[in-house]
């Protein structure tokens, strides 16, 4: 989808964020990067400071964090994104890391990788014929997905911060008393808890 209007004015008001465009643009950002379609799925924007956004790529996903210039100085030192698939956009002070580099979701590395996903679902809930569908993938935040189990709903799945765990299982259990749906797995050294599917 082009940029509107109201896009423009918006990246017209903040040049300190140099990567806003591709932010608001997944077309553009799919031809700067080389790949298929990107569809746009979550946007967090602090104006003059930065803009994390999270496009869908048919696989783990794809964020794009746009930074001030000194900011992005602490983004290029970091050791952890010194691989071949952290793409760093020098000229727009951006850079573009695949799903399961989320730094502060530490589930997601084992949940966006299918062969991961697999034997973690195993040990959380028991081996079956299962399949995680991701619903929806807040960097930094929340990673909530469906697990399908012989092709029919099965469970749901959400991922936080380690620091939030306690909160989600409280969360978790209280929905459990309200429909009826147990709480199937609760792991607070990944931050995840799995429900039963309603």
């Amino acid at each position: 989808m082009p940029l509107n209007d109201a896009d423009r004015d918006l990246i017209a008001r903040d040049p300190a964020l140099l990567g806003l465009r591709l932010a608001l643009d997944a077309d553009a950002l799919r031809d700067r990067l080389g790949t298929g379609p990107l569809v746009p799925r979550y946007l967090r924007y602090k104006p003059g400071e930065t803009c994390t956004a999270h496009f869908d790529d048919g696989g783990a996903g794809v964020t794009l964090r746009a930074v001030t210039a000194e900011r992005y100085a602490i983004y290029r030192a970091r050791e952890e994104w010194r691989r071949p698939e952290v793409r760093f956009l020098d000229d727009l002070c951006a850079v573009v890391l695949p799903g399961t580099l989320d730094r502060k979701i530490k589930a997601a590395k084992h949940l966006l990788d299918p062969d991961r996903a697999t034997a973690l679902l195993a040990a959380l809930i028991g081996a079956g014929n299962d399949r995680l569908v991701i619903l929806k993938h807040k960097p930094g935040r929340r990673l909530v997905a469906r697990i399908d189990r012989d092709g029919r709903p099965f469970a749901l799945l959400k991922a936080v911060p380690l620091r939030e765990y306690d909160a989600l299982l409280a969360s978790a259990r209280l929905a459990e008393t309200r429909t009826g749906a147990p709480v199937l797995a609760g792991d607070p050294k990944r931050g995840i808890t799995v429900q039963a599917w309603i």
